[in-house]
């Protein structure tokens, strides 16, 4: 069994001169701190304990203060670098846009393009077979005409050379008629 220590009782002498310590000893912390205590009668060692290891020590308050600047900072660069980055997406979306259009244009002036050769084509191969056949009709019937005058001529040549023969056959046989003597009785 331990004995409970009874409370001295403390006169108002103790408490002046334990007033006086306490405000002697806290008042250089209490000057450089930027914050005031939350009670004046707070003990030296609670106003150092405070002051040392809660979030009124000066050194960190700037420290914390420094960050927050430099956070609020990339903040702010982070925040312009993605409206940047928006302004640029935008621009490349459009930039697309104009693109796909350009492209469906060129698409469309090919397929016109494609479509007139191809018809151009087919009516330079229509005009070359028109062309050919008439070329084809013109050289029969200029064959055809060909042979008409020459088997003309042929036959004229051949008349004329069938004439020729019996004209030299009834000189000839004039001729004949006239060397051989006639008989008393043929007289």
């Amino acid at each position: 069994m331990t004995k409970k220590r009874r409370a001295i009782p403390r006169t108002s002498a103790d408490a002046a001169v334990g007033a006086d310590a306490t405000a002697s000893y806290a008042s250089p912390l209490v000057s450089s701190s930027p914050l005031p205590l939350a009670h004046e009668d707070a003990s030296a060692f609670g106003v150092a304990a405070t002051v040392a290891d809660g979030p009124c020590d000066p050194v960190e308050s700037a420290s914390d203060l420094m960050t927050d600047k430099s956070k609020r900072r990339q903040a702010s660069t982070l925040r312009s670098l993605a409206d940047h980055y928006d302004a640029l997406g935008y621009e490349c979306r459009h930039l697309a846009q104009r693109l796909d259009l350009l492209l469906w244009v060129l698409d469309s002036v090919a397929v016109i393009l494609t479509g007139g050769i191809i018809l151009e084509l087919s009516l330079a191969t229509e005009l070359l077979i028109w062309m050919g056949v008439q070329s084809l009709l013109v050289a029969l019937q200029l064959i055809a005409t060909a042979a008409i005058v020459y088997s003309w001529e042929l036959l004229s040549v051949m008349m004329g050379f069938s004439a020729l023969l019996l004209w030299q056959a009834k000189t000839l046989y004039s001729m004949i008629s006239k060397t051989i003597p006639v008989p008393r009785s043929q007289r």
